[in-house]
């Protein structure tokens, strides 16, 4: 069984990278399209208002929110799967909608959205060297799968912070990094309103905020 003073450990090692190498932005919500959008939630990671934190000695998984940061500790012991950390904000997944954050990690973080008890919903994650991809969850009767395998962009900020972004627009989705987009794919249903971060295996990351508009 893994013992608490690891986890904390590796907590002040990934809060001692970022004091080292992250800036927080004031920046939150550039979205590349100027439109107006009449609904909107934010959560900058001021406090844990919306229930992020999550402490998971046994899978030696971390989630805390401090100093305008979610900060990700996920090195599971038992399993190579992947953790989304998701709140409900309940938005309209039929009508067009922007989601978006700003993660940096040492392996690989992004956005996960639409989950739902009946499917896991979406990733849209980028590792530090730059690549992205895009993935289907799966439900409970089939596993995850690629919908953009992972390629590498000159958009990304290898081994820094990267803006994610998905706009559901017309029934297509476009992916941004950094304000440049990267792709663009048809809209997948959503059976869910739910929005988070998700980190792979033997991920030390921070998101800076999360937020979505939608009409």
């Amino acid at each position: 069984m893994l013992k608490m003073n690891k986890t904390a450990i590796l907590l002040a090692f990934a809060a001692a990278v970022c004091a080292a190498s992250c800036s927080k932005s004031n920046n939150n919500n550039v979205t590349p399209a100027s439109i107006t959008y009449p609904y909107s939630f934010n959560d900058p990671f001021v406090n844990d208002t919306n229930g992020w934190i999550k402490i998971d000695v046994i899978h030696n998984t971390s989630i805390t929110v401090s100093g305008g940061y979610l900060n990700f500790i996920y090195h599971p012991t038992t399993t190579n799967a992947n953790f989304k950390d998701t709140v409900n904000p309940a938005f309209d997944t039929k009508h067009d909608f922007v989601l978006q954050t700003s993660v940096q990690s040492d392996h690989i973080m992004g956005l996960a959205f639409g989950t739902a008890k009946a499917d896991y919903g979406y990733t849209f994650e980028i590792d530090n060297n730059g690549n992205y991809g895009l993935f289907h969850e799966g439900d409970s009767l089939s596993a995850r799968s690629t919908i953009l395998n992972w390629a590498k962009t000159p958009a990304a900020n290898p081994g820094g912070a990267n803006v994610l972004e998905i706009d559901q627009t017309a029934g297509e989705w476009y992916g941004y990094i950094n304000g440049v987009q990267v792709f663009s794919v048809t809209a997948r249903p959503l059976l869910g309103s739910t929005i988070g971060i998700v980190a792979e295996a033997n991920t030390n990351g921070t998101a800076d905020y999360i937020s979505v508009k939608w009409d």
